[in-house]
């Protein structure tokens, strides 16, 4: 199959926000999981890095709902109201009360929620330019779409730029996970500092260098770009996919709260189809955005 132009794969990814966006159900969230992480792996891009990240991100909603939400009927044990520590009793305060396995499943929900949300996003990401984003803004939003292709463009820099100086800073002999608290943090503004410091002189660079070269803000191009018959068919099954996933939604046949009932509804046939809309980049070349 022809390559994915930047369209389709905007296209594939507010499918994937939709989809995400519309059930609680862990069947569907998994099965979104599977279909954004083999996208993730047929482009080759770095998954378990992308894991990392968001597992690090889901650690607060799932403390969070697990300890601090004690609703629900199933209760797994209880919190008590303070713990014994070297002879005194340490209030648990807000902490006390049941774990239910309710807020225990809605925390692991939202866990695989957001996995799906930030793999998403770095499949988009990975597999598109920033040029060719730029190209997809329209020509009366120049400042839009200058802002949108620097900060693009500007991400991956900062990270490096923050690699770069922490390591520096550890070479140092900086202590970066270890030691105390206020240690820690301030060590960390030391690579904070540095690094936001690093990006302002970057930007006062381009901006001085976009100055001497006369920018206006004007765009201009030679010729449109011309979808191919395969490129449109991508972008109307996509279409197609999210019309039918609202519709599912609509129906009922993706609704769950587990605070209600743990029962899981059988699987909806025609809330599963999208998911085969979002298995076409495994089937797709790189994408290949002719001019």
């Amino acid at each position: 199959m022809a390559g994915m132009n930047t369209s389709n794969w905007l296209a594939w990814v507010a499918l994937a926000m939709l989809y995400c966006g519309l059930t609680y159900n862990p069947l569907y969230q998994l099965l979104l999981f599977v279909a954004v992480c083999a996208c993730a792996l047929a482009r080759k891009l770095p998954l378990k890095s992308y894991l990392k990240a968001g597992l690090l991100m889901s650690a607060i909603p799932l403390f969070i709902n697990v300890f601090l939400v004690h609703l629900g009927r199933t209760a797994l044990f209880t919190v008590p109201r303070s713990i014994p520590v070297a002879g005194f009793d340490v209030p648990t305060l807000i902490f006390s009360g049941p774990i239910t396995a309710e807020a225990l499943t809605f925390a692991a929900v939202m866990a695989v929620f957001l996995l799906n949300m930030l793999v998403s996003f770095q499949v988009f990401n990975g597999s598109t330019t920033p040029d060719a984003i730029l190209r997809l803004m329209p020509a009366s939003l120049p400042a839009v779409g200058l802002v949108t292709s620097i900060g693009l463009r500007f991400v991956p820099t900062v990270l490096r730029d923050h690699s770069s100086i922490r390591d520096a800073q550890q070479s140092r002999g900086v202590r970066m996970g270890s030691g105390p608290m206020h240690e820690r943090l301030a060590n960390q503004a030391g690579v904070i500092a540095p690094t936001v410091v690093t990006a302002l002189e970057r930007g006062f660079n381009l901006a001085e260098s976009m100055a001497s070269r006369g920018y206006t803000g004007k765009r201009t191009a030679y010729s449109k770009r011309r979808w191919t018959a395969t490129e449109r068919l991508i972008q109307a099954t996509f279409a197609a996919a999210a019309a039918l996933l609202v519709v599912s939604k609509l129906s009922g046949a993706m609704d769950f709260w587990p605070y209600d009932s743990m029962a899981l509804p059988p699987l909806s046939h025609p809330a599963m189809a999208p998911l085969f809309a979002l298995a076409i980049p495994l089937f797709s070349k790189d994408e290949s955005d002719r001019t």
